[in-house]
């Protein structure tokens, strides 16, 4: 998956990406969730402070043997966790 997130207000974010097997998660062309190996779908997360505007985002995967899943999640802090909708992902065609 390549393409963008739309923030919409400068604030603090936890992103999450619950996957099964691995996955990493690239921000503005940083890595910045590792959640590499062969497992279950577990969640991975991380605190950022991110700027109101459009960030590059590229999400990597992979299936080993088993079940597939892959989600990303977003909340501030103080909200429960949700599926980034689909309104603040954007991609080039």
């Amino acid at each position: 998956l390549n393409g963008f997130l739309r923030i919409p207000d400068d604030d603090l974010y936890r992103l999450i990406v619950v996957s099964d097997d691995g996955s990493k998660v690239y921000l503005d062309d940083e890595v910045i969730i590792d959640h590499d190996g062969n497992h279950p779908p577990t969640p991975a997360g991380k605190l950022l402070y991110l700027q109101k505007g459009f960030h590059t985002l590229r999400i990597g995967h992979f299936e080993g043997n088993g079940g597939q899943e892959l989600q990303l999640m977003m909340h501030r802090i103080g909200a429960d966790p949700q599926q980034v909708p689909a309104e603040m992902l954007w991609h080039l065609p």
